[in-house]
C-alpha cells in the first residue's frame, strides 16, 4: 500500500507541476517536461530531463520484460504455446523465450509509431484493469480456479457490459460536450442513467444474493475492501478513460486481437498425432531432466 501511494503521490505532484507551468490554452497540443522547461528558458533542466529518460526507459523496458519468459512458458506447460517457449538452458534460464518475446517486440518497436503503439498499449493496459476486477469479483464470490457459480459470471458480464456503456455514455454524451459548451446529449443520460441503475442492481445482487467463498479470516491474504463495487467503480472508470481513445486505436487494437486468435486458434486445433504426442511428451522429459536442481547443478544422470 505504501508504494502505491508513494508511486501515485510523485506522479501526481509531477502531473499538477506540468500543468502549473504550461497553462492550458484552446487547441493546444501536448507539451512534455522537455518542452515545458525549454518554454520557460530552463535548458539545463530540459536536456536534464531528457538524459533521465534515455537512462530509464531502458531500465523499464527490462523490467518490463523479466517476467515475459515466465508466462510464456507457462502457458507452452499447458499446451497453449508452442515448446520452444518452455525449454531452458543448464542455468534453468528460458533464453529461447526471451529471445522470441524480445525480437519479436524489438521489430514492433521500430515498425510501429510511438504515438499509435502508446495508446493501443493504454487500451490493452485498461482492458486488462478490467479483466483483473472482474476475476476479483468472481473469486470472491466462487469461480477461483474452476467455474462453480455460473449465475456470478453471467452477472460479472452484465456488470461490463453496463459499466462500458455508462462510461462511454458519460464521457462522449455528457462531459464532453459540458467542458466544450456545446448542449448534453439528452439520449447519451437516458442511456447512462439506466446502465447505471442497471450496474449499481447487479453489483447488490452479487454482494447481497451470494456467499463469499475465500477465507475472509486469514490475515496472511490481503484482501481488497468493498468488493463488488470497488471493482465495479474501477471498471466505469476505466471504461470512461477508453472513451477518450480515438477510433482508429481501437481498429488497431483489434486487428491486432483477430491476428492473435487466428494465430492461436490455428495452433490450438492443428492435428494431433501419436508421434506429435509421443515427441511432447519426450520434450518435457528431456526439459525437467536438464534443469538445474536446488544446489545449482543439473539433475541430468549421466550414463556410467
Amino acid at each position: 500500500a505504501g508504494t502505491l501511494i508513494g508511486a501515485a503521490l510523485f506522479s501526481g505532484l509531477a502531473q499538477f507541476s506540468l500543468s502549473a507551468m504550461v497553462p492550458y490554452t484552446d487547441g493546444m497540443k501536448s507539451i512534455g517536461f522537455e518542452e515545458a522547461f525549454a518554454n520557460k528558458g530552463l535548458f539545463w533542466a530540459r536536456w536534464l530531463v531528457a538524459v533521465g529518460e534515455l537512462v530509464l526507459l531502458p531500465l523499464v523496458v527490462l523490467l518490463s520484460i523479466l517476467p515475459q519468459p515466465e508466462v510464456t512458458a507457462a502457458m507452452a506447460e499447458d499446451g497453449l504455446l508452442p515448446h520452444i517457449f518452455r525449454q531452458k538452458n543448464m542455468k534453468g534460464t528460458y533464453v529461447k523465450g526471451t529471445w522470441l518475446c524480445g525480437s519479436f517486440l524489438t521489430l514492433v518497436a521500430f515498425a510501429v509509431p510511438f504515438a499509435v503503439l502508446w495508446d493501443v498499449i493504454t487500451l490493452g493496459v485498461l482492458m486488462s484493469f478490467n479483466l483483473t476486477n472482474a476475476a476479483l469479483i468472481n473469486m470472491r464470490y466462487g469461480n477461483g480456479g474452476a467455474l462453480r457459480k455460473p449465475w456470478v459470471d453471467v452477472l460479472v458480464w452484465l456488470l461490463m457490459i453496463t459499466t462500458c456503456i455508462a462510461g462511454f455514455t458519460f464521457n462522449q454524451g455528457i462531459l464532453s460536450p459540458l467542458l466544450e459548451e456545446e448542449p448534453v446529449i439528452m439520449l447519451s443520460v437516458v442511456f447512462f442513467g439506466l446502465s447505471s441503475a442497471c450496474a449499481l442492481a447487479i453489483m447488490g445482487g452479487i454482494r447481497f444474493g451470494f456467499e463469499t467463498r475465500c477465507d475472509m479470516d486469514d490475515t496472511s491474504l490481503f484482501k481488497a475492501w468493498g468488493v463488488p463495487f470497488v471493482p465495479g467503480l474501477a471498471i466505469f472508470c476505466n471504461f470512461f478513460l477508453l472513451a477518450t481513445l480515438a477510433w482508429m486505436t481501437w481498429a488497431y487494437f483489434s486487428a491486432l486481437l483477430i491476428v492473435f486468435f487466428i494465430l492461436y486458434a490455428a495452433y490450438i486445433v492443428r492435428p494431433t498425432t501419436p508421434e506429435v504426442v509421443a515427441r511432447s511428451v519426450i520434450e518435457v522429459v528431456m526439459d525437467q531432466s536438464s534443469s538445474p536442481d536446488e544446489s545449482g547443478g543439473s539433475s541430468a544422470t549421466v550414463p556410467a
